[in-house]
């Protein structure tokens, strides 16, 4: 599995057990998860507002972590 600095996060502060976790908290399908875990889909806003109302995380936090999802991208190049 592609790692994603945001879903992983979610995964190891136990918001979510895995992959068919987040489908339940984002409210999206298991193939969106998917897609953006391998970064064919970014984090949109309503992805965003879900894991803010669903977690602790603020926005900023939030931000971080996809700034940090998309340098992991640059780095694999």
């Amino acid at each position: 599995m592609k790692r994603h600095a945001l879903l992983d996060h979610l995964i190891e502060n136990r918001w979510a057990d895995g992959d068919r976790d987040l489908v339940e908290l984002l409210d999206v399908s298991r193939s969106t998860i998917s897609k953006i875990r391998c970064r064919n889909v970014p984090v949109n806003p309503t992805h965003i507002l879900s894991i803010y109302d669903a977690t602790n995380l603020s926005i900023d936090e939030i931000r971080g972590l996809i700034d940090k999802a998309s340098k992991e991208t640059n780095d694999e190049k």
